[in-house]
């Protein structure tokens, strides 16, 4: 009894220690797409600022919009790296958060798998076919999770091929 009092409570606390961590991580992310936010919104009304100081200056229509489409690319731009920059900070995020959980998983994991064999040793006669459905659940579960695993790579790349024809358009 009391080795499962112990074991409960290391367990609570390395769910706390990690926990700790993972708000660390996201605190940090957060703190990190603030100053880009903020970056970014400064950039953005500094050309503004710069192009509404120029117009005033101009003599003619054309001087006036020559400022005005390179203010358009500047923006596109703008927005484009805002976007890299965001994503960039939200996978090095992401890559922090499973770095710190992926051990708890894989102990979790070990863990099952040694109390399911301990059960299959004393499964009462005629229940084999119940047990057989858990284990069969728990392995296409876990199969489950391995393809989330090999899909959150791809979604980088996707992104950039949405955003290549924006920026050839412009």
């Amino acid at each position: 009894m009391i080795a499962a009092a112990e074991k409960f409570a290391e367990t609570s606390i390395a769910s706390l220690d990690t926990m700790t961590a993972v708000l660390e991580v996201a605190f940090d992310s957060a703190a990190r797409l603030t100053a880009l936010n903020f970056s970014t919104s400064r950039s953005m009304l500094h050309d503004g600022v710069s192009r509404a100081s120029a117009m005033p200056d101009a003599t003619n229509t054309g001087e006036i919009l020559t400022p005005e489409t390179s203010l358009s690319q500047s923006v596109i731009d703008t927005v484009l790296a805002y976007i890299r920059s965001a994503n960039e900070i939200v996978a090095e995020g992401h890559q922090a958060i499973l770095q710190l959980v992926e051990p708890q998983i894989a102990e979790f994991n070990r863990e099952i798998t040694r109390n399911l064999d301990t059960a299959a040793k004393s499964v009462p006669a005629g229940s084999e076919l119940a047990f057989a459905a858990v284990i069969s659940a728990l392995q296409v579960a876990k199969r489950a999770t391995g393809s989330g695993e090999s899909a959150k790579g791809g979604s980088t790349e996707s992104q950039e091929e949405t955003s290549r024809p924006a920026r050839k358009s412009a």
